[in-house]
């Protein structure tokens, strides 16, 4: 039967509702740890970057004026590198030629940049500003991996060489929509032949090597929840680049494939996918042409093939209508996330691969889930998101391949040591601002301890997650000096606090977190 249509209103707020939920009692949990940020590593439009990242180049050798510069360089301090223990990946995009991940995070405006051979990261690009209120700003590779490009805000995309880390272009669309200023930029997309296209209040047409915009298609925008919720926000170009297609609803249970020509912005064909109430829409084009469409039906996985006449196959049964869906470029592959747990499918045979289980924290809420992304030839598939970290595996074995090695040195309430050399940083790093070198305290992960050093910076107290113990440390040496744990059980600590003349400590217990059920 069908919902009245004054429901649809709040269609997108229902789908969405209870993972922002979630995230603003997060922040209001932690409101006592204030995360460091990462100092914008991005060079100025124009000037070389001569960190590189590991990617053979044809530049000059270093020279004299470069050597001596070096030399003169003042110490870098980087206080934070990878994610935080809460906040993960939560998009993922491999390049073409899957030697780079491109990863971003939740009210983030860096992307970062890590090598899938090794996990090690290897640039972190900053588009300055936030996108929208999606789970994470929109990311894209050129086709030929040597550009990068991500959405920022006010309905804008930066686009970076990813050799140099040099910011090529910003490509600026109009300003002001209701629709561009909640969701962004939900849609990034390189054709073979240069040219990049954008979704947000408008399809738009670009030139990536001169930034111009060289057309603009007016669309009758729905806020896709696909795009919000981490996905590929229901758009795919057509593998010769000359189309769009692209999902659009009339918020009454209509769902729609329109295809538009790039060259003219001419509307070329509409198909129309069944008349129900879809979730979390994706679309993907197979190596031989055919249009793949997969989304949750009254918590039904769902796959169409809409290249002639339609045809309709029910994959599984889902716990809710917000699972992330995910195909391989070449549609070969199909990825459902719930929870913690992906299941994959071999798309041509509809056969059913294991199921991978990421591992994770077990704070945070069964409502949300991880996030997850293919390589280009579907092989690999790459995992993130909150309480989790980032992760490559083997989609047929799913045997995990690579950690990545960046969630280091997680940066919050700092403190000066009295003579203003030493700086200690959240959970165990002292940074010596004389060299710019940085020394642990401790051996135990930085992802899974917490860390609030003394006002004057010669104690730090530790604590790890899931615990009612704290340990004083003592600063430089690392020394052990205090293991303080309450007389009675007292549920787990959840905040820390020196008085300021260091002389008492203070520390605040909640509950027992509950276990998760998968």
């Amino acid at each position: 039967m069908k919902k009245p249509a004054q429901n649809h209103r709040h269609t997108l707020a229902a789908v969405i509702a209870p993972r922002f939920a979630f995230l603003i009692v997060l922040f209001i949990a932690s409101s006592a740890v204030v995360l460091g940020q990462v100092p914008s590593q991005t060079p100025a439009p124009g000037s070389p970057d001569k960190r590189g990242i590991g990617v053979q180049t044809t530049g000059p050798a270093n020279t004299a004026q470069s050597d001596q510069a070096a030399r003169e360089a003042k110490p870098e301090l980087v206080l934070q590198s990878g994610y935080s223990n809460i906040f993960g990946a939560t998009r993922l995009v491999f390049s073409p030629d899957g030697r780079l991940l491109a990863t971003t995070s939740f009210r983030s405006s860096s992307v970062k940049l890590w090598e899938t051979s090794t996990g090690r990261e290897l640039r972190n690009l900053s588009s300055g500003t936030h996108s929208g209120m999606g789970m994470s700003p929109f990311i894209a590779f050129s086709r030929d991996s040597r550009l990068v490009a991500a959405a920022a805000g006010d309905n804008s995309v930066k686009i970076w060489d990813v050799v140099s880390g040099r910011e090529l272009q910003t490509l600026a669309g109009a300003q002001g929509s209701m629709t561009s200023a909640i969701s962004g930029i939900s849609f990034i997309g390189f054709t073979p032949d240069g040219r990049v296209v954008t979704v947000s209040d408008a399809i738009r047409v670009w030139d990536a090597a001169s930034g111009q915009e060289l057309r603009s298609i007016s669309i009758d925008m729905n806020l896709s929840a696909s795009a919000l919720m981490g996905g590929g926000g229901g758009a795919v170009i057509t593998p010769d680049g000359n189309q769009l297609a692209f999902v659009v609803s009339d918020g009454l249970e209509k769902h729609e494939v329109k295809f538009w020509e790039l060259a003219t912005g001419r509307e070329a064909r509409t198909v129309n996918l069944p008349n129900k109430e879809i979730d979390n829409i994706e679309i993907a084009f197979t190596s031989d042409g055919r249009l793949l469409v997969s989304g949750i039906v009254d918590k039904r996985l769902r796959l169409w093939d809409v290249s002639g006449k339609v045809s309709e196959r029910e994959l599984a049964t889902t716990t809710s209508d917000r699972g992330v869906i995910r195909f391989s470029r070449d549609g070969r592959m199909l990825a459902l996330a719930e929870g913690f747990t992906v299941k994959l499918w071999e798309v041509a045979t509809l056969r059913e691969l294991p199921a991978l289980v990421a591992p994770h924290s077990g704070l945070l809420p069964s409502q949300v889930s991880i996030f997850a992304n293919f390589s280009e030839d579907g092989k690999r598939l790459a995992t993130g998101g909150f309480g989790t970290p980032t992760i490559l595996w083997e989609t047929e074995t799913v045997k995990q391949l690579v950690k990545m090695s960046g969630r280091t040195n997680m940066a919050y309430e700092v403190a000066f040591s009295a003579d203003g050399t030493r700086l200690s940083s959240g959970g165990r790093t002292r940074w010596d601002l004389r060299t710019g070198r940085g020394t642990r305290l401790t051996s135990a992960p930085s992802d899974g301890v917490f860390g609030m050093p003394g006002p004057d910076g010669k104690l730090l107290a530790t604590f790890a997650m899931n615990s009612n113990v704290v340990t004083i440390l003592e600063v430089p040496t690392g020394r052990q000096l205090q293991r303080l744990a309450p007389a009675s059980g007292g549920g787990v600590i959840n905040r820390v606090n020196f008085s300021p003349d260091g002389a008492m400590l203070v520390t605040a217990y909640g509950p027992e977190p509950q276990q998760q059920q998968h």
